[in-house]
């Protein structure tokens, strides 16, 4: 008997049986698909997950990027893709948000047959995005700016040499905002009584840890 993959959709197994599973706790929703309890949500997985739902010319953009990332913990319920409009790709399908765009081979990066917008790219994309409410979206980019290793202030810098298209205003005000609160927390956390003894609190995805902690985790993907 063959085995089954690690990350399923309805063509490996019924939809019924995959929720009954769900409901059994023997699997988890993951961006349209399901994954053994047992399996970590790992960059990996969430790669499965896209390039079995996409074809292979579809890069994962967006909110779908920055689940991918780990700045978000969901993927949106429509996956959002962008595909080079050098490509001339006809859209035959409403099952995802998808745009075309120009984009640099730089600005992508393949993982386990997926298709990614690099971080870099993906903080450009979300500042630019006019759908998302300027506060959610920054929120997004600090996160970003947390789990990669992307500079917000590199982003910044790149749209500040866009021009002044409407949506690199948009950008660039953003990331302004963003690059603004990531260094208020570093200095709240500098500002901290070193002298009494009290350990320094580190800011990882808006959420206090101790330094202990954050070394200890820093392998966990």
């Amino acid at each position: 008997m063959p085995r089954l993959p690690d990350v399923l959709s309805p063509a490996d197994l019924p939809l019924t049986e995959l929720h009954a599973a769900r409901l059994a706790g023997e699997v988890y929703p993951i961006g349209g698909c399901f994954a053994p309890i047992d399996l970590p949500e790992l960059r990996s997985v969430r790669a499965g997950v896209i390039a079995m739902q996409a074809p292979a010319r579809f890069v994962a953009d967006r909110l779908t990027a920055a689940w991918f990332w780990g700045a978000v913990a969901m993927a949106p319920v429509r996956l959002q893709f962008c595909i080079d409009i050098r490509s001339r790709h006809r859209q035959t399908t409403t099952r995802f948000d998808l745009r075309e765009v120009v984009i640099d081979g730089s600005e992508i990066v393949a993982v386990g047959g997926a298709l990614v917008t690099a971080p870099t790219r993906t903080m450009l994309d979300l500042a630019r995005d006019g759908g998302i409410d300027d506060g959610p979206a920054v929120g997004l980019l600090v996160a970003l700016a947390g789990c990669t290793d992307a500079t917000l202030q590199a982003v910044l810098d790149r749209a500040t040499a866009s021009g002044a298209r409407s949506h690199m205003r948009r950008a660039r005000a953003r990331l302004e905002a963003a690059v603004s609160a990531v260094a208020d927390a570093v200095h709240v956390v500098d500002g901290l009584d070193a002298a009494h003894g009290v350990q320094h609190a580190v800011q990882m995805r808006r959420v206090a840890h101790l330094e202990d902690e954050t070394t200890q985790r820093q392998s966990v993907a």
